[in-house]
């Protein structure tokens, strides 16, 4: 049997690994990727963190599978105006408001939470505005990329947003169970509202990126162009419904995959159990995702056809 030279073997090493240039090189992106990375982990914690409290509120099935609902709704309602202010407004304000914005759902879910009988109907009124913001936030932020790494680093940018993804999808339930068990629903909130002074602080350290100089402003008319020019590209479509399915299944998947109380296999076990397996189903659920966000100066139509469509939960924040 032949083995690889060390020279031969270096190579495949090479091959197997990320390369980090552009966390490197750029200033920029380094403090992106370092506040997106910590972010996420925030928003994982709760996205189990809000059916949790929810079931435990309601003790209903139905009303956890309607978060998802909900949230979904407000994705693809907002998704359009988001495209819309990517192409016309600083993005990296953009990413900076919206990202305030979700905090401050979160804190109000923090005060919900605090309450001797939280309030259920709040709970999901957060999640659509969360939603919502979500929406109009992930067009600018995936197309940051572009101007925050060289043409030839796109490549390995992708790579290393992937690893970041993965390993938040992965890590960040499973630490919600053990938050939420151990310390209860309010420290878990808690949590997640550092993760978010973490990344806004860290979009505050970047510089603007201010729109080019012959962007138009938001209006129906860029919308239907948009619209246009997707209907026009069936490759486009196809990704599109594909998208759009994955991601309402997913949602049914994360709900009836959280053990409630009631189920046999989870009758006996006691509150904190109950946590901890939840934060297990919804690892399970939190399958990686990727996206991509195509902008071109020499073609604005298909920029802004990826940016009505450029959202990529579940995580509010990738």
């Amino acid at each position: 049997m032949a083995f690889p030279s060390p020279n031969n073997f270096r190579s495949l090493l090479r091959l197997a690994a990320v390369d980090i240039t552009p966390l490197r090189r750029h200033r920029d992106y380094r403090l992106l990727y370092i506040g997106r990375f910590v972010s996420l982990f925030g928003n994982q914690i709760t996205f189990v963190a809000v059916p949790y409290q929810v079931f435990t509120l309601t003790h209903s099935t139905f009303a956890v599978g309607l978060l998802g609902v909900v949230e979904l709704a407000a994705l693809l309602t907002f998704a359009l105006i988001g495209g819309a202010l990517a192409d016309a407004l600083d993005r990296r304000l953009m990413v900076l408001m919206s990202e305030a914005a979700l905090m401050v759902g979160s804190v109000i879910l923090f005060g919900n939470a605090l309450l001797a009988h939280p309030i259920v109907w709040l709970v999901f009124v957060i999640v659509s505005l969360q939603g919502a913001f979500d929406a109009m936030q992930s067009p600018s932020l995936g197309a940051l990329l572009p101007r925050l790494v060289d043409r030839e680093e796109l490549g390995a940018a992708a790579a290393l947003n992937g690893v970041r993804s993965t390993l938040g999808m992965i890590a960040g339930p499973a630490l919600a169970g053990v938050l939420i068990a151990v310390a209860g629903l309010p420290v878990a909130y808690v949590v997640d509202i550092a993760t978010f002074v973490v990344g806004l602080v860290c979009l505050w350290l970047m510089k603007a990126m201010p729109p080019p100089a012959d962007a138009e402003r938001p209006s129906i008319r860029r919308i239907a162009e948009g619209l246009r020019y997707a209907r026009s590209r069936p490759e486009l479509m196809g990704t599109y419904f594909v998208d759009i399915i994955a991601m309402f299944f997913r949602r049914c998947l994360a709900s009836s995959t959280r053990p409630s109380p009631s189920d046999r296999s989870c009758s006996r076990r006691p509150a904190d159990g109950r946590a901890m397996s939840t934060g297990m189903a919804a690892l399970s659920s939190s399958l990686p995702r990727c996206g991509a966000s195509r902008s071109s100066h020499s073609d604005s139509r298909r920029r802004w056809s990826w940016h009505c469509f450029a959202w990529w939960p579940p995580a509010r924040r990738t």
